[in-house]
């Protein structure tokens, strides 16, 4: 009975169907109207764009890729750039659409989300084409110029070092939230929604205190190092991002601070990095 009821509306063949279905799926759920968006709540938009995504997985997996139609093509590129608004999240709704949330509006978690955004005079990354495409995969960022744009210093660091997406999304949230709870503090306006040089300064000395111990011990100098033509704020905050990145990574090695020490004293020229426009992939120490 299932059979003869669906026999009229079936392709006629499989990948036909599969891509039939996405279509279907993608039009009555995502793309059926702004004012159907706005009355749902975030968490069904959140799942059905995480279905999509995994239909077009398994849509993948099926079809050879120069056998999917390029309207399919299209609805799952707009999926990949619009569901990050809709992701889960921990404390801070970054991606949010709309009407900030009013966690969002908050001075201090404006002026380090601002602080943060600041890419200017930054090389964009390019990733060498001696990477293979099981490399590219452990990295889960999506690589191709049109896909993922930087859209601040830690996505700049994690396309530029090879830092895992997920990694990526936490330690922004921990940034943004330390410089918050620091700038609160110290700044004298408390409207204000620039970021405090004192602030980042502050955060950078507490977060270096025992690098610094460190390479004192092995009369070494720290590679924390000021370009002539930098903005220090900016360098501050790659430095940092940078440290809390490897430290996201480490798994049990982050009991081990000087080892931590160690991996970031050779791989934190970023100075070098700007004043060379050399970019080079960090995949996995």
């Amino acid at each position: 009975q299932d059979d003869e009821e669906t026999r009229s509306t079936a392709s006629y063949s499989d990948k036909k169907e599969i891509q039939a279905f996405y279509k279907w799926y993608f039009e009555k759920f995502i793309s059926d109207g702004a004012t159907k968006r706005e009355r749902e709540l975030s968490d069904d938009m959140a799942k059905h764009y995480q279905i999509a995504s995994v239909l077009y997985d398994v849509l993948k997996t099926v079809i050879p890729p120069e056998n999917v139609d390029d309207e399919i093509r299209k609805y799952a590129r707009e999926v990949e750039r619009k569901k990050v608004h809709y992701a889960q999240y921990n404390i801070l709704p970054l991606h949010y659409t709309g009407t900030p949330p009013p966690i969002m509006k908050l001075p201090e978690i404006r002026a380090a989300v601002t602080a943060l955004c600041n890419i200017v005079n930054l090389p964009m990354p390019r990733v060498p084409s001696t990477v293979g495409a099981q490399d590219r995969h452990a990295t889960n960022w999506s690589l191709e110029s049109d896909d993922k744009p930087t859209y601040d210093l830690l996505d700049w660091l994690g396309l530029t070092f090879g830092f895992q997406k997920g990694n990526v999304e936490n330690q922004r949230e921990h940034l943004i939230l330390l410089l918050a709870n620091v700038d609160i503090r110290k700044k004298a306006n408390v409207d204000s929604t620039l970021l405090e040089d004192n602030t980042v300064i502050y955060l950078q000395k507490k977060v270096f205190k025992n690098y610094k111990s460190w390479c004192a011990y092995l009369h070494q100098n720290p590679n924390i190092k000021f370009p002539g033509n930098s903005w220090s704020q900016q360098l501050d905050l790659l430095y940092i991002g940078l440290y809390f990145l490897i430290w996201g990574e480490a798994s049990n090695i982050r009991f081990m601070p000087e080892c931590i020490c160690y991996i970031f004293h050779n791989v934190s020229s970023i100075s070098s990095l700007l004043d060379r426009n050399i970019i080079f992939l960090f995949l996995d120490f």
